[in-house]
């Protein structure tokens, strides 16, 4: 049949937004791993601020399910605060 039905285009759906999650924590397990434990993070207001925001804007973006976003939001966080155990 040309025209999938509704239920298979729901369940193709439902398929995709799994993948994307999975590949998200996933992209987020490796670099986390990768992580050294020699890098030091700058703590000037400037920087808590800067973390503050990038946090903020990661966590909004997995939220909207804009898993690229977040990836990169919650890379750049992690490289001001490389200890932060939420992210």
């Amino acid at each position: 049949m040309l025209v999938a039905s509704a239920s298979e285009r729901i369940h193709s759906s439902e398929t995709l937004n799994r993948f994307e999650i999975m590949r998200f924590f996933g992209v987020l397990v490796i670099f986390l791993w990768s992580w050294t434990a020699a890098t030091v993070a700058n703590t000037t207001p400037q920087t808590s601020r800067a973390f503050d925001q990038l946090s903020a804007q990661a966590k909004k973006a997995a939220d909207e399910n804009r898993l690229e976003d977040a990836t990169r939001l919650y890379t750049q966080a992690l490289v001001l605060r490389p200890k932060w155990t939420e992210g």
